[in-house]
């Protein structure tokens, strides 16, 4: 199977969903509003298909890690649409994953627009994650 990922996190953002889960044995399903939401236009996925998916998108270094520690937190971005929290484990003995948008990519676009200047806002952010002015 190949699932494109990227449309996935996309989606989540247009729905406004806190989580994705990908899990075997289930199609990609959204947390809207705290309900567990399956995403019917995916087909449901196998122990392969979501390994196939949380390895795509990681690196070397990252890929040791999980396989040491059986889990991994991360960041993942789509240019021009938002960076992610993603955390990935073993459950059931399959990969599963749960990439959960951050709050600045929820807020950075909004920023932008109030001032070109530091606000209170921009300083509270920062302190969550450092963006380089080149990528505002």
């Amino acid at each position: 199977m190949s699932l494109d990922f990227a449309a996935v996190l996309t989606k989540m953002v247009e729905v406004r969903a806190s989580d994705v889960h990908l899990t075997a044995g289930f199609p990609p399903a959204l947390r809207v509003r705290g309900r567990i939401v399956p995403m019917d236009d995916y087909p449901q996925l196998g122990p392969q298909d979501t390994r196939e998916i949380v390895y795509s998108i990681l690196n070397d270094s990252q890929r040791k890690a999980f396989e040491n520690q059986q889990q991994l937190d991360f960041a993942y971005a789509i240019p021009g649409v938002a960076r992610f929290r993603v955390n990935t484990y073993f459950q059931r003995g399959a990969v599963s994953a749960a990439p959960g948008e951050t709050v600045y990519s929820r807020i950075a676009p909004y920023i932008s627009t109030v001032t070109p200047k530091a606000t209170k806002l921009d300083v509270i952010l920062m302190r969550f994650r450092p963006v380089p002015e080149n990528e505002h």
